[in-house]
């Protein structure tokens, strides 16, 4: 997850979060795809991003209006680069190894 410094109150995550970042796995994959997308859209996380280390991809969402639309999704080799909600750049296959 990341958040902003302002987000941050003294005891918790005050106001939602820039990034939401999930690691599929085989027994939680229906539950981070479909039931946390939910859940972090209703919460206002501006981005969830969905890594899956079956079929090296990502797949990157981005909260319009109260739902996850996909903005980008690249698999094995190819590159997601981006300045927005932070600067980075992910390659599938290199997160793999």
């Amino acid at each position: 997850m990341v958040v902003s410094r302002e987000a941050v109150g003294k005891q918790a995550v005050e106001h939602p979060p820039l990034l939401v970042v999930e690691i599929l796995s085989p027994t939680g994959r229906d539950r981070d795809v479909y039931e946390k997308r939910r859940i972090y859209a209703n919460a206002g996380a501006a981005w969830y991003w969905l890594v899956d280390p079956d079929q090296p991809s990502l797949t990157v969402l981005r909260l319009a209006a109260d739902e996850y639309e996909e903005e980008a999704r690249v698999v094995g080799s190819e590159a997601y680069a981006t300045d927005e909600p932070v600067s980075v750049r992910i390659v599938p296959a290199e997160l793999i190894r």
